[in-house]
């Protein structure tokens, strides 16, 4: 059975997101999968790709191929790197910045018009 890693598509028309999953090859893009070991966010500013790093070594250890588009997340993230023991393992992910609380927001502008109306 030749196993590959690949991208599951799910969310809306115009709105995807992926699943990063461990497939037979001969099973359709969507259909039954072994194991499901990340997710992609290309929409979002920056795009989530989040990966298990571990389950990812063990099926690129055991056989698994990626496909193309797989391929390059692994590198983005570091894991094929960290497989074939290349310099440059740490990947080139950036962390995510953090969400800044709406209602917090509203209440620092709420204290600034208010103190500056006085």
């Amino acid at each position: 059975m030749a196993v590959k890693i690949k991208l599951a598509r799910i969310g809306k028309i115009r709105e995807p997101h992926y699943r990063v999953v461990i497939a037979d090859a001969k099973n359709r893009r969507d259909g039954r999968v072994i194991e499901t070991i990340g997710e992609y966010h290309p929409k979002s500013q920056p795009s989530v790709i989040k990966i298990n790093s571990e389950r990812a070594q063990y099926w690129l250890g055991v056989g698994a191929i990626p496909t193309e588009p797989v391929h390059g997340l692994l590198k983005v993230t570091g894991d094929w790197q960290k497989f074939k023991g290349l310099p440059g393992a740490e990947g080139k992910l950036q962390p995510q910045p953090e969400k800044v609380d709406k209602q917090a927001r509203f209440n620092e502008e709420l204290a600034k018009v208010s103190g500056s109306a006085e």
